[in-house]
């Protein structure tokens, strides 16, 4: 049977992620380009109130990321952990890619108490330690009072709705996305046709004799489940892992043999299966690999 998304592919619909201004806390369709948009719902820490009350200001017009953020904490009462999770699902992907937006919740929020919008305030140490911006000419402009430490700032957001202009809009690595996907959705459905051959570990679980692996084809977009036998050399690796898949093949699922009794039969010295009988079910043998450093 086939599953809602599936199903809505095959019938001419496009299935896109969570997206500002389009997705409330449920899924979402937008007759105009015949497209679905996920649920804020089901992204891990976000709830149905977060997921529509930031869907109210979606036709609000902001020139720039700070404008939002200074909205979302101060009128629509989104805290700062949850913006961070969304910006790190490419949620706000109008305003910029992934490694900008970070860097803008890090000027705005600042020190450890996450209120330096509050405080007006922009700190020197804060800024040098986090390789955060710092023009001290645009800085200036907005400041009435300069110590040692700090600026303090009559118009913070307009502070640093300038100095994000002056970020590289740099993205974040496949490896990094990847992560808080899982992380945050459950799944991974990044494309990157790079290679052909390169895979997301979506999950990992193992037995006695083989290890289990959930694989996410990063070019195909599909998910496949591999078994790795446990007698071959088998490297670290966790969900959220980039994977080189070199060399896999086929084979009929064997299952140990039982007795009358349904008991599986042993070897007296190792206490492992006997014997084994092939079923009439396929499944994939992954014979070598080698995993991506970052």
């Amino acid at each position: 049977m086939l599953n809602g998304t599936k199903l809505a592919i095959q019938n001419g619909f496009k299935i896109n992620p969570v997206v500002f201004r389009y997705s409330t806390s449920e899924y979402n369709f937008d007759r105009n380009d015949n497209t679905i948009y996920k649920g804020v719902k089901s992204v891990k820490g976000l709830g149905k109130e977060s997921g529509d009350a930031i869907y109210k200001i979606r036709n609000n017009k902001y020139d720039t990321f700070s404008e939002l953020l200074f909205d979302m904490v101060t009128n629509v009462k989104v805290n700062q952990g949850k913006i961070r999770t969304l910006v790190k699902l490419n949620y706000f992907i109008e305003f910029g890619k992934m490694r900008k937006l970070l860097k803008i919740l890090d000027m705005f929020f600042g020190d450890k108490e996450g209120l330096m919008y509050k405080k007006n305030q922009y700190c020197k140490k804060t800024a040098k330690k986090d390789n955060l911006p710092f023009d001290e000419e645009i800085i200036k402009k907005y400041s009435k009072k300069e110590t040692p430490k700090q600026y303090s700032l009559e118009n913070f957001v307009g502070v640093i709705g300038e100095l994000e202009k002056t970020i590289p809009d740099e993205g974040c690595t496949v490896k990094e996305r990847a992560q808080w996907q899982i992380d945050f959705i459950g799944y991974v459905d990044i494309i990157d046709t790079s290679d052909p051959d390169k895979c997301v570990v979506i999950s990992k679980s193992e037995n006695q004799w083989n290890t289990i692996v959930d694989l996410y084809n990063l070019a195909k977009g599909t998910t496949v489940k591999f078994k790795l036998r446990n007698r071959n050399k088998i490297e670290n690796f966790s969900a959220g892992d980039i994977m080189n898949v070199r060399s896999y093949e086929q084979k009929l699922r064997v299952t140990p043999r039982r007795d009358e009794k349904g008991d599986i039969i042993r070897n007296p010295r190792n206490g492992k299966p006997k014997y084994y009988d092939e079923t009439d079910k396929l499944e994939w043998i992954l014979n070598s690999y080698f995993m991506e450093v970052f």
